[in-house]
């Protein structure tokens, strides 16, 4: 193997390093900043070279006492398959993570919204509630919340930029997740 091509396929191989490691971090801990997307990126990147590169020297040292241009090639071979599996493995579990950070972000941002929304409605009267569902007032927000939490179309919505307070007086979703936890509570 001529030294133009080792080096052009180490470098793919620090390029394929990259979405690696920073997939396998915020697939892993999707609560994660956008301020700290850049100290994944480098961290993710040194942690899958220094780990991928260590499973790699396995191949290498053992191959290395019958040919070592062979030894290389696999050593190589096999860094390239794990950080692929990496990057695979990485965008599998991105979508669920995304999902999971979502519904974190309500949890900080909208569900103090809405826990007001739904207190100053029931309050205000406007809403007609069974004398059993107002009695249990703290319930039945606790219920309405924690149904918009894990409604994924609701918080698409918000993730849109849709006005929380809207969305709560005219969503179809959100008239649903109210009937439903009447229905529970009654």
């Amino acid at each position: 193997m001529n030294k133009l091509k080792l080096y052009a396929w180490i470098f793919l191989l620090f390029l394929l390093s990259i979405p690696a490691g920073f997939l396998t971090i915020l697939t892993e801990k999707p609560y994660t900043p956008k301020s700290e997307y850049l100290f994944i990126l480098i961290g993710g990147t040194i942690a899958v070279t220094i780990v991928v590169g260590s499973l790699s020297l396995i191949p290498y040292f053992i191959l290395k006492k019958h040919n070592r241009e062979i030894a290389l090639k696999r050593a190589l071979q096999c860094y390239t398959f794990f950080a692929l599996a990496m990057i695979a493995l990485g965008s599998y579990n991105y979508p669920e993570a995304m999902k999971e950070r979502d519904r974190y972000h309500f949890s900080l941002y909208y569900a103090p919204v809405f826990e007001k929304l739904v207190m100053e409605t029931i309050e205000a009267g406007e809403e007609i509630l069974p004398a059993s569902v107002a009695e249990k007032r703290e319930e039945f927000c606790f219920c309405m919340i924690h149904e918009m939490e894990y409604n994924d179309q609701l918080i698409g919505k918000l993730r849109r930029g849709k006005d929380p307070e809207d969305l709560f007086y005219h969503d179809p979703e959100v008239k649903k997740i109210k009937k439903h936890c009447i229905d529970l509570y009654q």
